[in-house]
């Protein structure tokens, strides 16, 4: 069943859910950047989930291209804007939100004591230097290492402190493979066919921007074979 993030967001509460579709919004946002493409307007309704009982793949409606003369600010400020969206869902106030308004980041940054409680705890920090200190983090790098750390740890753990890399640890990865962080996994190939046009536009003008030169060096080459022989 297909859903928008506003209405899905009024039948359910659950952490996990929410952690998880975060994880994945956040994952697709990277890969849509990589793509040299950002979204102009990250509004709830036209952030399509489209599979609900997967929370995957995500469609973001409003892509445009990443301007040549932009350095970095369209990219950061989705990354910051999502981290906003976090923020909404989590403390069930999606209806107020406001992007690209100090006034309303201002609000976030006095307000985070009065509203941190409602953050789930392994995210606290991750929100905290979004909101308070203007870090700019895909949450599902967040994410991933944040599960790489735990995983180290309890390799440690059960190693008696020590790292090894044997049988045992080997075993504790296979278990830590069902995280949130592994969630996205299956949803690639379904992203990647979703944001097909993207890819082909890339390849296109990756294209077209060969075409030119290696025609000046073969009209060069024309050019000298005429003048060689009727010289």
């Amino acid at each position: 069943m297909e859903m928008n993030l506003k209405e899905y967001l009024r039948y359910t509460k659950k952490e996990e859910d929410l952690q998880k579709l975060f994880y994945n919004m956040s994952k697709t946002m990277k890969y849509i950047h990589g793509y040299d493409y950002y979204i102009s307007n990250l509004n709830s309704s036209d952030i399509l989930i489209k599979n609900v009982e997967k929370l995957s793949p995500i469609q973001y409606k409003n892509l445009k291209k990443v301007p040549l003369e932009d350095n970095g600010d369209l990219i950061n400020r989705d990354i910051h804007n999502l981290a906003i969206l976090q923020v909404a869902a989590y403390t069930d106030l999606m209806d107020y939100v406001r992007f690209d308004d100090s006034r309303y980041e201002q609000f976030l940054k006095d307000s985070y004591d009065e509203y941190k409680s409602l953050i789930p705890e392994n995210d606290e920090r991750y929100i905290d230097g979004m909101i308070n200190r203007d870090s700019v983090v895909y949450y599902s790098d967040y994410v991933d290492r944040r599960n790489e750390l735990e995983l180290e740890k309890l390799q440690k753990e059960v190693n008696g402190g020590k790292d090894i890399d044997g049988g045992l640890s080997r075993g504790i990865q296979k278990v830590k493979s069902t995280s949130v962080g592994s969630a996205y996994s299956d949803a690639d190939k379904e992203t990647r066919d979703l944001y097909s046009n993207i890819m082909e536009n890339r390849q296109a003008a990756f294209t077209n921007f060969l075409i030119l030169p290696i025609a000046m060096i073969l009209l060069g080459i024309i050019s000298s074979v005429i003048i060689f022989f009727f010289s």
